[in-house]
Parts: structure tokens; C-alpha cells; sequence
């Protein structure tokens, strides 16, 4: 996922000092990756307050995933920025090794296979014309241990983007241009001492 930081004079402002900034040692450098780096984990803790807390389900329109086990919203992470040194792009990604992340963040639409297995029986539904006496007894019988066997499951799970769309809002962005402004600064101060 790419996202671009773009948010009117104040952007063209950062990207003319970034220009500037290319050129400078690695002192000031630093500085401003250290600042970057920050506002990139506060950016993801951010996120997991955000939009992966509550309980669920809610709907997509809502951006947000509710917690079951909390598995996903520990997993949220971002790298270290990293800088192309052709082009002085500066990167950061952010992503989860939970299997299931990728499919709510950008959907899915296709087949699944589920394996063989075992599962107890399922009562039955509906009124049970017995007397309380019979259904009492049914209740109290073990339920049967059933054989399932492999199959495809068709799944639908619509794209809820809690990440994307946390990291693509406004006050992200203004973050992001803050830390930027405030790395730019420790880098000043870095070279006037």
C-alpha cells in the first residue's frame, strides 16, 4: 500500500526542504528519519485504537474491525523508513503476518478449502411435539460425533480498509507533515551545535 502525503502549500513547503535536506550530513539526516520512524508508530497504534478495538461486527461503512481474540490488532506493525537513494523517496509500510489481515483490508472474493473434520451433531430446530418428560430426555442424550468431509467453501468478505483508511485520513497526513517539520528542525539544530 502506498500512500502520498499530499495536502496543500504546506506539502510544497516540505518538498522544497526535503530538496534542501538531501544534501545535508548524516547527522541531520538521522534526525529526520528518528522523527519519521515516530510519527510512523504513532500513525499504527493509532490505527489499532482506532479500528481495531469494539466490540463487532460493524458495518464496512465504518471502516472498523471488532476484536475476537485480539491477534490481528497486536500484529499491526510498520518498518523502519527507508530511503531510496536514487530517487531521496523516504518509505515506511505497515501490514500484519496474520493470514486474514490481507482479506479485510482488501477483501476477498473466491473459493476456500475447508479439510475433513469432525463436529457434534446439530439439534435439531424447530417445536419438538413431545411431552417435557421425552424432551428432557432427548436433551440429556450425548450429541453424536459427525464425519465432515473436505469441501470448497465460496466466500464474500467485503474490503473494510481499518488500516488504509486510518492512514490515508487528514489528521495522519498532518501528522506525518508535522514530524517531518519537526525532524527538519532537530536537523537544523543538529547543525548549528
Amino acid at each position: 500500500m502506498k500512500i502520498e502525503v499530499q495536502t496543500s502549500k504546506e506539502a510544497e513547503r516540505i518538498e522544497k526542504l526535503v530538496a534542501k535536506f538531501q544534501t545535508l550530513p548524516s547527522e541531520a539526516f538521522e534526525a529526520l528519519m528518528y522523527e519519521i520512524g515516530l510519527a510512523s508508530l504513532l500513525a499504527a497504534s493509532a490505527a489499532v485504537k482506532q479500528r481495531f478495538r469494539g466490540k463487532g461486527p460493524f458495518p464496512v461503512s465504518e471502516n472498523r474491525l471488532g476484536v475476537k481474540s485480539g491477534r490481528l490488532s497486536q500484529s499491526i506493525r510498520c518498518t523502519k523508513p527507508q530511503v531510496n537513494l536514487r530517487t531521496g523517496e523516504i518509505t515506511v509500510s505497515f501490514g500484519s503476518n496474520v493470514v486474514y489481515f490481507a482479506a479485510h483490508e482488501f477483501g476477498f472474493n473466491g473459493s476456500i478449502g475447508v479439510k475433513a473434520h469432525q463436529r457434534k451433531e446439530k439439534k435439531p430446530r424447530g417445536r419438538l411435539r413431545k411431552s417435557a418428560q421425552a424432551a428432557a430426555k432427548e436433551a440429556a442424550k450425548p450429541l453424536k460425533i459427525v464425519e465432515i468431509r473436505a469441501h470448497n467453501r465460496r466466500m464474500k468478505v467485503p474490503a473494510r480498509r481499518p488500516l488504509g483508511t486510518h492512514l490515508e485520513s487528514e489528521p495522519t497526513r498532518v501528522a506525518f507533515l508535522l514530524a517531518l517539520k519537526r525532524g527538519m528542525q532537530r536537523a537544523v539544530k543538529s547543525l548549528s551545535s
